[in-house]
């Protein structure tokens, strides 16, 4: 097989991608464990407040949609040459990337109620929409003048 062959370079980019999701998970872990290792109530207390409540489900999640399901995927060498499930492998990691970021940003949830919580959730949803939206116009215009 020649190294311009379509299965070389799915091997190629699953390669990349499981190399990705390795590092992440090595520099997020080791993150985490070096703040809860130095124990300072300051920042330990971010974490305390988000594993639980509302938010305690979410790192369970997070270890399955960004670790557990690419991995699975992406160790096998036929998987790797199927573009579907690189596309799926791929989407998988931008959409836990997302939930992480959301996890990450967001404030832990308090006292206000599901209304609250709904809009905190709703507001990245809709500026997302809204991205995708002018995105698609943008891409739509320009496969129509070429």
């Amino acid at each position: 097989m020649s190294p311009a062959t379509p299965h070389a370079v799915g091997l190629d980019w699953g390669n990349l991608l499981l190399t990705v999701v390795l590092l992440w998970c090595y520099v997020t872990f080791a993150q985490f464990l070096i703040i809860w290792g130095g124990n300072l109530p300051r920042e330990i207390s971010w974490f305390t407040r988000r594993l639980h409540g509302g938010w305690a489900f979410l790192p369970g999640l997070l270890a399955l949609l960004h670790f557990v399901v690419p991995l699975a995927i992406l160790l096998s060498r036929r998987f790797k040459q199927s573009s579907a499930a690189l596309g799926t492998a791929a989407l998988t990691v931008v959409a836990a990337q997302i939930l992480f970021l959301v996890w990450m940003i967001l404030p832990a949830f308090d006292s206000r109620g599901a209304i609250g919580s709904l809009l905190e959730f709703a507001l990245p949803v809709g500026a997302a929409a809204l991205f995708f939206h002018r995105y698609l116009g943008i891409a739509a215009r320009r496969l129509q003048t070429s």
